[in-house]
């Protein structure tokens, strides 16, 4: 994995962690209150934060499918033929 995945990663376990104590203290305010209908804000903030967390999910799988794939001038065709020689009295630099 290339340095730019591995560093989206960590910062998105980073978020995945302060998500994890964000629904923590949501869901202890929503057992706290205890009605359904009071605590329907705080139950909207678990679902924004988490579709925050998906989205931010989008970077690190596309760095990671991006360091996977060989770079542009990296490929090279094995097959392919050399160059043609030149005759010895055309090449550079040769005096006859």
């Amino acid at each position: 994995m290339a340095g730019r995945a591995r560093h989206e990663w960590r910062e998105w376990s980073k978020a995945v962690l302060a998500w994890s104590i964000s629904c923590l203290l949501l869901l202890g305010g929503i057992a706290l209150v205890g009605e359904a209908e009071r605590t329907q804000a705080l139950q909207a903030w678990i679902w924004q934060l988490t579709m925050v967390l998906a989205i931010w999910l989008i970077w690190p799988v596309w760095d990671t499918i991006a360091s996977l794939r060989p770079a542009q001038g990296d490929t090279v065709n094995h097959h392919a033929s050399p160059p043609p020689r030149r005759p010895k009295d055309q090449r550079d630099g040769v005096c006859p």
